[in-house]
C-alpha cells in the first residue's frame, strides 16, 4: 500500500468535521462566524500551525467558508 502525504487543507477540513459534525450549523453559517463561536475550531488550527505542515491562516479561512458554502449547497438540494 501506498501512503499519500495529506495536505495541511485536507488534515484540518476532517478535523473540523469532526468537531462540529452537524452539517446543518455550518450551513447556517459563515466561516467567520464558525470561527467565532468554536474555539476548538481555532485550536485546531493552532495545532496545525504548531506542526508546521504548511497550513496558514488563509488557508484555514478558506476551509471554513468552503464547508459552509457546501453545506448550504447540501441543505438546499434536500
Amino acid at each position: 500500500m501506498i501512503e499519500q502525504k495529506q495536505s495541511g487543507t485536507s488534515i484540518f477540513r476532517v478535523m473540523a468535521k469532526a468537531l462540529v459534525p452537524d452539517a446543518d450549523v455550518w450551513a447556517k453559517s459563515t466561516g467567520s462566524k464558525m470561527d467565532q463561536n468554536n474555539p476548538a475550531l481555532r485550536a485546531a488550527k493552532d495545532l496545525l500551525f504548531d506542526q508546521n505542515i504548511g497550513f496558514n491562516e488563509s488557508m484555514y479561512k478558506q476551509v471554513l467558508r468552503g464547508i459552509c458554502s457546501e453545506c448550504k449547497t447540501e441543505t438546499e438540494k434536500k
